[in-house]
């Protein structure tokens, strides 16, 4: 089908960049449901799931953050996505002097068990695994922790099936399946699940641990992030695609004006 010969393409696509680029951060959250410890003398298992019922869902959330370095001779870079990470505080110099070293593409037994990262990405693996229109972070994981991507769609799929032994979830598509018609990107689709489950309480608790430390300054994220508008107009660019291609954008680019206003 067209849309089968798009994906393709895409794949072919992200394969040659992601074999010619390099990452230099990957972000982990690690989720873990936590339920009360009944009496067992008090109460029937029956109890336990009507009680169960009536109670938040408590997750623990643990942020995790690594810098890494490829272990190469040389690599490659966009230069816009050098001047993001500048603009957001990040130090290169940091980068390269205190990055963990991996080494991405085939390795042999012995050189795997030199590698950190890819012990750490051995135990990540075997638990369910959810990402945001994840393809391309997808194809980076495996590249530098699994092997060499495979010249075909099909085959890489076929590989991560057996790879990723609890699954992977994207988000965006699942989000995309219930609410079609609206935008997809995740700050949108943040704030407008977020509200649902405020509004009515739908007994949603994360218990966030604190962030680690970054050579990344969150405030130089959120001021990025942020627009610096000088009018109450909507910029209907950032409110369907969750970007805007003006370095200075004079409408709002405020997710939570977009979701009252209605404007989608």
């Amino acid at each position: 089908s067209a849309e089968e010969i798009t994906i393709g393409f895409r794949y072919d696509h992200i394969r040659n960049l992601v074999r010619s680029h390099a990452m230099l951060e990957i972000g982990v959250c690690c989720y873990k449901r936590t339920l009360p410890v009944p009496n067992p003398n008090s109460l029937t298992p029956l109890d336990v799931i009507k009680e169960n019922c009536g109670i938040p869902q408590t997750w623990k959330v643990d942020p995790l953050n690594f810098i890494v370095v490829p272990d190469e001779t040389s690599i490659s870079a966009s230069v816009s996505s050098l001047e993001f990470l500048s603009g957001v505080g990040l130090d290169l110099s940091q980068v390269f002097s205190n990055g963990i070293l991996y080494k991405a593409g085939n390795l042999s037994e012995e050189e795997i068990k030199k590698q950190g990262l890819r012990k750490l990405f051995n135990h990540i693996k075997n638990r369910p695994i959810v990402l945001h229109n994840g393809m391309m972070d997808l194809m980076f994981l495996y590249y530098s922790f699994v092997g060499e991507l495979p010249n075909q769609l099909v085959d890489f799929l076929e590989s991560c099936s057996k790879t990723f032994t609890q699954g992977v979830f994207d988000t965006k598509f699942l989000f995309r399946q219930k609410y079609p018609d609206n935008p997809s990107y995740l700050e949108y689709v943040y704030h407008k699940l977020r509200r649902k489950h405020q509004n009515p309480p739908k007994k949603l608790v994360f218990e966030v641990n604190d962030i680690p430390n970054s050579f990344i300054d969150a405030q130089g994220v959120e001021k990025l992030l942020r627009s610096s508008h000088v009018s109450d107009e909507i910029c209907e660019d950032y409110a369907k695609h969750g970007n805007c291609k003006l370095s200075f954008c004079p409408k709002s680019h405020d997710i939570n004006r977009v979701l009252d206003s209605g404007f989608l």
